[in-house]
């Protein structure tokens, strides 16, 4: 596998609510490689979202982590001061969070928005500013010609998305994370920006992370997949790995529950039951009370995430027998 670009280990996240403390990230370790496109999945509610959030350290008031580190290129962010956070930022990791076009000022064009970014970081010109930003916006399939003119309410929910990747670009950050950045989009307009950053990530050899609860939406473009239910990693693999061997119950039902428009509907499940609590897991595996491979040691033991060859990872404790049936 690639060198990583961030190694998460043993990170514990918690959020203080009125129940007392919910643990929404458990014992998580995890490595994104470097170059490459990593798919962070899992049901809403499962802990991906704070993964990001813990790494770029901007957790809500009432959420901490606990313990754990988060390395990038080997030097642990958890340590770095608050000036050295803010220019770390967008400047190494870029990310674009979910409905971020609604972060466009409504009273300034677009191009005006994005040169003011860079001038704010770096010592160019006006006119570098806005050569830089009209080169990225036909990176993303815009017409600069009109686009920079245009006021955010004049452009369409895709195209401020594509701004909004564009812009996340202006610093050559070493990382782009994307939370579930087709939300609130129209299926066609989904696939074409997901096109799009398929493009991207192969033209500029950009370290591309992005967090989904649709598995369909990076079946065309991940190179490498985790797999997170309840605050847990429950497998990491090559795209292939995950979507034609999987080894973990849960990730054989999410598989599983995708609709097809050519295949047999009749053969498509959801997974029964509802995700747990996280104010109140189930003991053991996590999964264990939606699963149809359940027994016994599932209940009491809680497996660790292990090594199944081939830079697969899972953590069921019945992988094996799994893989036989």
């Amino acid at each position: 596998m690639a060198i990583p670009i961030i190694t998460i280990k043993d990170l514990v996240v918690e959020y203080k609510v009125r129940e007392g403390a919910i643990r929404v990230v458990d014992d998580v370790s995890l490595e994104v490689p470097k170059g490459r496109f990593t798919a962070l999945i899992g049901e809403s509610g499962c802990g991906k979202t704070t993964i990001v959030e813990a790494i770029l350290n901007t957790l809500p008031p009432n959420g901490y982590i606990r313990k754990g580190e988060i390395l990038f290129n080997g030097k642990n962010l958890l340590l770095l001061k608050e000036e050295e956070q803010r220019r770390f930022r967008w400047k190494k990791i870029a990310t674009v969070f979910q409905a971020a076009q609604n972060s466009l000022n409504p009273i300034k064009v677009i191009g005006e928005q994005m040169v003011e970014t860079i001038l704010d970081h770096e010592s160019v010109s006006k006119k570098e500013a806005l050569k830089k930003s009209s080169n990225l916006l036909e990176l993303v399939g815009l017409e600069p010609s009109r686009v920079v003119n245009s006021y955010p309410h004049e452009i369409s929910g895709g195209m401020k998305q594509k701004v909004i990747i564009a812009t996340s670009l202006l610093l050559d950050p070493e990382m782009l994370i994307l939370d579930e950045p087709t939300t609130a989009l129209d299926l066609i307009t989904q696939f074409y920006l997901l096109e799009t950053l398929g493009k991207l990530h192969k033209k500029l050899g950009i370290t591309t992370m992005m967090v989904t609860h649709d598995v369909s939406n990076v079946a065309r473009h991940a190179d490498r997949v985790a797999i997170m239910y309840a605050g847990k990693i429950v497998e990491v693999g090559d795209i292939d790995e995950i979507f034609y061997n999987s080894h973990h119950p849960y990730t054989i039902g999410l598989l599983n529950s995708i609709p097809s428009i050519i295949g047999d509907l009749s053969k498509k499940k959801p997974i029964p039951g509802l995700p747990p609590s996280l104010l109140d897991p189930p003991s053991g595996c996590r999964f264990h009370p939606r699963c149809s491979y359940t027994k016994e040691v599932c209940k009491n033991i809680v497996p660790e995430l292990k090594s199944i060859g081939n830079e697969h990872l899972t953590a069921c404790l019945r992988c094996s027998d799994i893989t036989t049936e």
